[in-house]
């Protein structure tokens, strides 16, 4: 194998720190400029923590965690002398970004949602009529980030066992 499956996770794993860049941003900016309030969104609590979750989620699992399971496929292919399957590294690749992309944002969304709701006085059964129905979809992206983790996981495991020709 050469690098080629590693630099697909190289550049999932740049995009998102990419990503994570423009988000730190948006949690930093200036009230001045831009008044999200999203440091009293997070300090704040609750369901503001939610948005916090999100992108601390997205930072380690997208930027970190992709990264690494891209270093473990080459590592396989450089010590090992064994390629995983470059189909199922590509859907694996592929489903565990949609998910974890879905997911995260979905959550940090909410978490905003909720978060300026608290901060504006809403009462809470409101703020949770309001983001009772990101409960749902985000489980199911998590559960397809979670299925292109394991196909990864698993691709690698199976190019292990597989005899050499």
């Amino acid at each position: 194998m050469t690098n080629g499956q590693f630099m697909r996770f190289f550049y999932f794993a740049s995009f998102n720190a990419i990503v994570t860049a423009i988000w730190t941003a948006l949690i930093i900016i200036p009230p001045e400029i831009v008044n999200l309030r999203l440091p009293q969104i997070i300090a704040g609590g609750s369901v503001g923590t939610w948005f916090f979750v999100g992108y601390i989620t997205f930072m380690i699992v997208g930027c970190a965690g992709i990264l690494g399971c891209g270093t473990v496929h080459y590592i396989i292919s450089a010590v090992k002398n064994k390629t995983p399957n470059s189909k199922a590294t590509w859907l694996g690749l592929i489903l565990w970004e949609i998910g974890l992309l879905g997911s995260t944002w979905l959550l940090g969304w909410s978490g905003f949602v909720g978060g300026t709701g608290l901060l504006n006085g809403v009462p809470i059964p409101q703020i949770h009529e309001s983001i009772i129905g990101y409960v749902q979809p985000i489980g199911i992206l998590i559960g397809i980030a979670i299925l292109g983790f394991l196909i990864s996981i698993i691709n690698v495991y199976v190019a292990l066992a597989r005899r050499a020709k």
